[in-house]
């Protein structure tokens, strides 16, 4: 078995190395593809001809965050604005060009997502993406084929949580574009949407439908859900935070390998603490508190969010994650306790001292 096990290791090991500089090189070409596109500005084929015509257009800014100055062949500039949001399967990250005044939209591009074939996909299409050109936002959807005004984009027939998602992303990116080329108080601004966010409108219990086992399995009491969720809590901040401090060292092939790892450690780290200062709690919690590990809710911001975003920004969006998690947690502990029992347990203790 352990021949087996070296032998496998090796073929994957020396495939991986042998192709590592063409599968970087041509993630190199499609990014520069897709800035171009992005500015709306034709480009060749041929692999030569495109690095040419970048190097000799594209600047990239990084001033506070990362932007495109592209040259157009009249001599003005566009700027191409990368940001990333929630699609139905994933993240769809996005190139996002506008003119030089910044108030008018040059194009986007699609550097990445994972939408249904034939349905959410189709946001690769060359219609949908050049109905962008010269439209300001913030957009409105309509059905497909309808668009007229400026600020209308046309959904996509039989898809709609991707058309939705789309909108989002990319009125998002109307309002942050601007200040991220301007340098303006862009910073807090994501920083606040990013908190946010998950309270709300992706809050990933009642929106996203996610981390539902332990919120079945551990609320049947308020003492053991307080416990859960400030572990959930502390892996999933702790997690985002570190995931993001070595994205740019995580081969993309073995990343989730690497998340698993990262998130258990600080499963592991809840588990010994709860074990040494609170063990009936943990009695309780049984498997639970492992199982944290396979939280749809942590491996999915870490998927979605901290392998593409600052570490700072990871650590907030991690915090917001949790804190969206828990409050549910704790409405539900709570009345399922009282109502089960006549009582809140936590109450109780408070009141009479123990």
């Amino acid at each position: 078995m352990l021949m087996v096990t070296v032998v496998c290791i090796s073929i994957v090991t020396g495939l991986f190395l042998s192709t590592k500089e063409r599968v970087e090189a041509n993630e190199g070409l499609f990014l520069r593809k897709t800035i171009l596109q992005a500015a709306n500005i034709p480009y060749p084929d041929d692999f030569r001809e495109v690095t040419a015509l970048y190097e000799a257009s594209v600047t990239e800014v990084s001033d506070g965050q990362l932007y495109y100055r592209v040259a157009q062949p009249d001599g003005s500039f566009t700027y191409v604005v990368p940001i990333e949001g929630a699609g139905l399967w994933g993240p769809i990250s996005l190139l996002v060009g506008f003119t030089e005044s910044l108030d008018e939209l040059t194009g986007i591009g699609i550097f990445s997502q994972n939408e249904t074939p034939g349905l959410g996909a189709r946001i690769e299409e060359e219609w949908y993406r050049m109905q962008f050109v010269g439209k300001r936002g913030p957009f409105v959807l309509v059905d497909e084929g309808m668009a007229d005004a400026p600020d209308e984009i046309d959904a996509i027939t039989g898809a709609t949580r991707t058309s939705l998602a789309m909108r989002d992303i990319i009125n998002e990116a109307v309002t942050l574009g601007p200040a991220i080329v301007r340098g303006s108080s862009m910073i807090s601004k994501r920083m606040k949407k990013t908190f946010l966010t998950p309270l709300g409108k992706e809050n990933p219990v009642f929106v996203q439908i996610l981390g539902i086992c332990s919120t079945l399995a551990v609320t049947n009491k308020l003492e053991n859900t307080v416990v859960m969720t400030l572990g959930v809590l502390f892996t999933t901040m702790f997690s985002s935070f570190t995931l993001s401090l070595i994205r740019k060292f995580i081969p993309s092939r073995i990343r989730m390998i690497v998340e698993t790892m990262v998130i258990a450690t600080f499963v592991i780290i809840v588990d010994i603490v709860l074990k040494a200062y609170i063990p009936d709690v943990w009695k309780q919690l049984g498997p639970y508190v492992g199982l944290i590990i396979t939280n749809c809710i942590i491996m999915g911001r870490a998927e979605a969010f901290a392998l593409n975003n600052t570490p700072g920004l990871s650590l907030i969006d991690g915090l917001a994650s949790g804190i969206g998690y828990s409050y549910v947690l704790l409405i539900i502990a709570f009345f399922r306790e009282l109502l089960g029992t006549g009582t809140s347990g936590v109450f109780r203790s408070l009141v009479t001292g123990g």
